[in-house]
Protein backbone atom coordinates (compact mmCIF):
# COMPACT_ATOMS: atom_id res chain seq x y z
CA UNK A 1 0.00 0.00 0.00
CA UNK A 2 1.53 3.30 -1.05
CA UNK A 3 1.10 6.48 1.00
CA UNK A 4 1.68 9.95 -0.34
CA UNK A 5 0.98 13.53 0.65
CA UNK A 6 1.06 16.72 -1.40
CA UNK A 7 1.01 20.49 -0.95
CA UNK A 8 3.17 20.36 2.19
CA UNK A 9 0.32 19.15 4.39
CA UNK A 10 0.92 16.63 7.14
CA UNK A 11 -1.13 13.74 8.39
CA UNK A 12 -1.07 11.05 11.05
CA UNK A 13 -0.92 7.39 10.12
CA UNK A 14 -1.20 4.61 12.66
CA UNK A 15 -0.15 1.08 11.62
CA UNK A 16 -1.45 -1.77 13.76
CA UNK A 17 0.72 -4.82 13.18
CA UNK A 18 2.19 -5.65 9.81
CA UNK A 19 5.64 -6.94 8.95
CA UNK A 20 8.60 -4.85 10.01
CA UNK A 21 6.49 -1.71 10.55
CA UNK A 22 4.27 -2.00 13.60
CA UNK A 23 3.55 1.62 14.42
CA UNK A 24 4.22 4.85 12.58
CA UNK A 25 3.09 8.37 13.36
CA UNK A 26 3.54 11.38 11.13
CA UNK A 27 2.60 14.48 13.12
CA UNK A 28 0.85 17.46 11.63
CA UNK A 29 1.43 21.15 11.29
CA UNK A 30 -2.22 21.86 10.54
CA UNK A 31 -5.39 20.18 9.34
CA UNK A 32 -4.39 16.80 10.76
CA UNK A 33 -5.86 13.78 9.01
CA UNK A 34 -5.73 10.66 11.17
CA UNK A 35 -5.75 7.36 9.29
CA UNK A 36 -5.58 4.07 11.18
CA UNK A 37 -4.30 1.19 9.06
CA UNK A 38 -6.15 -1.68 10.75
CA UNK A 39 -5.47 -4.22 8.01
CA UNK A 40 -3.07 -4.00 5.08
CA UNK A 41 -2.81 -7.56 3.75
CA UNK A 42 -4.57 -9.14 0.81
CA UNK A 43 -6.28 -12.51 0.35
CA UNK A 44 -5.85 -13.80 3.91
CA UNK A 45 -4.53 -12.57 7.28
CA UNK A 46 -1.11 -13.64 8.49
CA UNK A 47 0.67 -13.80 11.83
CA UNK A 48 1.41 -10.07 11.59
CA UNK A 49 -1.17 -8.54 9.24
CA UNK A 50 -4.93 -8.48 8.76
CA UNK A 51 -6.73 -7.84 5.50
CA UNK A 52 -7.78 -4.45 4.17
CA UNK A 53 -9.39 -2.01 6.58
CA UNK A 54 -8.57 1.68 7.02
CA UNK A 55 -10.30 4.00 9.45
CA UNK A 56 -10.68 7.75 9.89
CA UNK A 57 -12.01 7.84 13.47
CA UNK A 58 -12.80 11.55 13.67
CA UNK A 59 -15.00 11.26 10.59
CA UNK A 60 -16.58 7.89 11.32
CA UNK A 61 -15.40 6.52 7.97
CA UNK A 62 -14.05 3.01 7.32
CA UNK A 63 -12.51 2.10 3.97
CA UNK A 64 -13.15 -1.60 3.30
CA UNK A 65 -14.02 -4.20 5.91
CA UNK A 66 -11.43 -6.94 5.87
CA UNK A 67 -10.37 -8.94 8.91
CA UNK A 68 -8.80 -5.82 10.42
CA UNK A 69 -12.35 -4.56 11.06
CA UNK A 70 -12.36 -6.14 14.53
CA UNK A 71 -10.14 -3.23 15.60
CA UNK A 72 -12.74 -0.60 14.69
CA UNK A 73 -14.90 -0.66 17.85
CA UNK A 74 -12.40 0.82 20.30
CA UNK A 75 -11.45 3.62 17.90
CA UNK A 76 -14.92 4.96 17.08
CA UNK A 77 -15.32 8.67 17.84
CA UNK A 78 -18.71 9.26 16.22
CA UNK A 79 -22.30 8.08 16.60
CA UNK A 80 -22.37 7.09 12.95
CA UNK A 81 -20.26 4.73 10.88
CA UNK A 82 -19.92 4.91 7.10
CA UNK A 83 -18.28 1.89 5.49
CA UNK A 84 -17.09 2.32 1.90
CA UNK A 85 -16.51 -0.96 0.04
CA UNK A 86 -14.13 -0.93 -2.91
CA UNK A 87 -15.40 -4.34 -4.07
CA UNK A 88 -16.89 -7.55 -2.71
CA UNK A 89 -13.96 -9.95 -2.50
CA UNK A 90 -13.92 -11.64 0.90
CA UNK A 91 -10.66 -10.07 2.07
CA UNK A 92 -12.44 -6.70 1.84
CA UNK A 93 -15.88 -7.54 3.24
CA UNK A 94 -15.66 -10.41 5.75
CA UNK A 95 -15.27 -7.91 8.60
CA UNK A 96 -18.90 -6.87 8.14
CA UNK A 97 -19.77 -10.03 10.07
CA UNK A 98 -17.95 -8.49 13.06
CA UNK A 99 -20.42 -5.59 13.21
CA UNK A 100 -22.60 -7.17 15.89
CA UNK A 101 -19.62 -7.22 18.23
CA UNK A 102 -18.79 -3.62 17.34
CA UNK A 103 -22.36 -2.51 18.09
CA UNK A 104 -22.36 -4.41 21.39
CA UNK A 105 -19.06 -2.88 22.53
CA UNK A 106 -20.24 0.67 21.78
CA UNK A 107 -23.51 0.04 23.63
CA UNK A 108 -21.67 -1.25 26.70
CA UNK A 109 -19.44 1.83 26.56
CA UNK A 110 -22.54 4.04 26.77
CA UNK A 111 -22.05 5.46 23.28
CA UNK A 112 -24.28 3.37 21.00
CA UNK A 113 -24.07 3.83 17.27
CA UNK A 114 -27.09 5.64 15.84
CA UNK A 115 -26.52 4.69 12.21
CA UNK A 116 -24.32 2.38 10.16
CA UNK A 117 -24.31 2.93 6.41
CA UNK A 118 -22.62 0.62 3.94
CA UNK A 119 -21.76 2.04 0.52
CA UNK A 120 -20.76 0.26 -2.68
CA UNK A 121 -21.84 -0.76 -6.15
CA UNK A 122 -25.30 -2.32 -6.23
CA UNK A 123 -24.20 -5.72 -7.54
CA UNK A 124 -21.45 -5.94 -4.90
CA UNK A 125 -23.82 -5.08 -2.05
CA UNK A 126 -26.30 -7.65 -3.35
CA UNK A 127 -23.58 -10.31 -3.50
CA UNK A 128 -22.57 -9.61 0.11
CA UNK A 129 -26.15 -9.75 1.36
CA UNK A 130 -27.27 -12.82 -0.57
CA UNK A 131 -24.11 -14.87 -0.11
CA UNK A 132 -21.89 -13.94 2.84
CA UNK A 133 -24.87 -12.83 4.94
CA UNK A 134 -27.15 -15.68 3.86
CA UNK A 135 -29.01 -17.18 6.82
CA UNK A 136 -27.20 -20.51 6.62
CA UNK A 137 -23.83 -18.73 6.90
CA UNK A 138 -24.71 -15.78 9.14
CA UNK A 139 -28.07 -16.23 10.93
CA UNK A 140 -28.46 -12.67 12.19
CA UNK A 141 -29.70 -9.40 10.75
CA UNK A 142 -27.29 -6.51 10.67
CA UNK A 143 -28.88 -3.19 11.78
CA UNK A 144 -27.41 -1.28 8.84
CA UNK A 145 -28.62 0.53 5.76
CA UNK A 146 -27.26 -0.33 2.32
CA UNK A 147 -26.53 2.41 -0.19
CA UNK A 148 -25.82 1.68 -3.85
CA UNK A 149 -23.61 4.31 -5.47
CA UNK A 150 -24.20 3.40 -9.14
CA UNK A 151 -26.72 6.10 -10.04
CA UNK A 152 -24.60 9.05 -8.86
CA UNK A 153 -20.97 9.92 -9.46
CA UNK A 154 -20.74 11.39 -5.96
CA UNK A 155 -22.60 11.38 -2.66
CA UNK A 156 -22.36 13.17 0.67
CA UNK A 157 -21.64 11.87 4.19
CA UNK A 158 -22.42 13.80 7.36
CA UNK A 159 -20.89 12.21 10.46
CA UNK A 160 -22.84 12.30 13.73
CA UNK A 161 -20.60 13.37 16.61
CA UNK A 162 -20.53 11.85 20.09
CA UNK A 163 -20.77 13.86 23.27
CA UNK A 164 -17.35 12.79 24.59
CA UNK A 165 -15.12 13.60 21.63
CA UNK A 166 -14.36 17.06 20.38
CA UNK A 167 -15.01 16.33 16.74
CA UNK A 168 -17.56 19.11 16.32
CA UNK A 169 -21.22 18.89 15.45
CA UNK A 170 -22.58 17.22 12.35
CA UNK A 171 -23.27 20.68 10.91
CA UNK A 172 -19.61 21.69 11.02
CA UNK A 173 -18.42 19.50 8.18
CA UNK A 174 -19.53 17.01 5.60
CA UNK A 175 -17.62 14.72 3.27
CA UNK A 176 -18.22 14.64 -0.45
CA UNK A 177 -17.36 11.21 -1.82
CA UNK A 178 -16.64 10.76 -5.52
CA UNK A 179 -16.00 7.33 -6.97
CA UNK A 180 -14.39 5.91 -10.08
CA UNK A 181 -14.48 2.35 -11.51
CA UNK A 182 -11.15 0.55 -11.72
CA UNK A 183 -9.84 -2.53 -13.50
CA UNK A 184 -9.86 -5.59 -11.21
CA UNK A 185 -11.42 -9.06 -11.53
CA UNK A 186 -15.10 -8.28 -10.94
CA UNK A 187 -14.17 -4.56 -10.94
CA UNK A 188 -13.29 -2.36 -7.99
CA UNK A 189 -13.88 1.33 -7.34
CA UNK A 190 -11.62 4.11 -6.10
CA UNK A 191 -12.97 6.70 -3.67
CA UNK A 192 -12.03 10.36 -3.39
CA UNK A 193 -13.10 12.03 -0.15
CA UNK A 194 -13.29 15.82 0.15
CA UNK A 195 -13.93 17.32 3.59
CA UNK A 196 -16.08 20.42 3.31
CA UNK A 197 -16.10 22.92 6.17
CA UNK A 198 -15.48 26.57 6.92
CA UNK A 199 -12.28 25.64 8.78
CA UNK A 200 -10.39 23.35 6.44
CA UNK A 201 -10.41 21.52 3.14
CA UNK A 202 -8.81 18.11 2.86
CA UNK A 203 -8.74 15.42 0.20
CA UNK A 204 -8.03 11.70 0.55
CA UNK A 205 -7.92 9.23 -2.33
CA UNK A 206 -8.33 5.50 -1.71
CA UNK A 207 -7.51 3.45 -4.80
CA UNK A 208 -6.77 -0.19 -4.08
CA UNK A 209 -6.85 -3.52 -5.91
CA UNK A 210 -6.26 -2.29 -9.43
CA UNK A 211 -3.60 -1.85 -12.10
CA UNK A 212 -1.33 1.15 -12.30
CA UNK A 213 -3.33 3.26 -14.74
CA UNK A 214 -1.41 6.20 -16.17
CA UNK A 215 -3.93 7.73 -18.58
CA UNK A 216 -4.52 11.47 -18.35
CA UNK A 217 -8.06 11.19 -16.96
CA UNK A 218 -7.02 8.86 -14.13
CA UNK A 219 -4.05 11.03 -13.22
CA UNK A 220 -6.28 14.12 -13.18
CA UNK A 221 -8.82 12.35 -10.96
CA UNK A 222 -6.12 11.27 -8.51
CA UNK A 223 -4.42 14.67 -8.35
CA UNK A 224 -4.43 17.29 -5.58
CA UNK A 225 -4.82 14.71 -2.81
CA UNK A 226 -3.47 15.55 0.62
CA UNK A 227 -3.17 11.81 1.17
CA UNK A 228 -3.42 8.94 -1.31
CA UNK A 229 -3.68 5.27 -0.34
CA UNK A 230 -2.86 3.36 -3.51
CA UNK A 231 -2.19 -0.32 -4.07
CA UNK A 232 -1.80 -1.63 -7.61
CA UNK A 233 0.23 -3.77 -9.95
CA UNK A 234 1.88 -2.78 -13.19
CA UNK A 235 2.27 -4.54 -16.52
CA UNK A 236 5.68 -6.08 -17.14
CA UNK A 237 5.58 -4.83 -20.76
Amino acid sequence: MGLSATDGRWFWIHFHGGGRIRTADVFCYHGAMQVHCLGTAGYHPSETRHTSCYMLPESGVVLDAGTGFFRVAERIQTRSLDILLSHAHLDHVVGLTFLLGTIHQRTLAGEPLESIRIWGQEAKLAAVRSNMLAELLFPADLPVTWHAIDSESSFCIQPVATGSHSVGSADEFSIEVTWKPQYHPGQSVAYRLDWISAKTKRRLVYATDTTGATDAETLRWLSAADLMLHECNFSTK
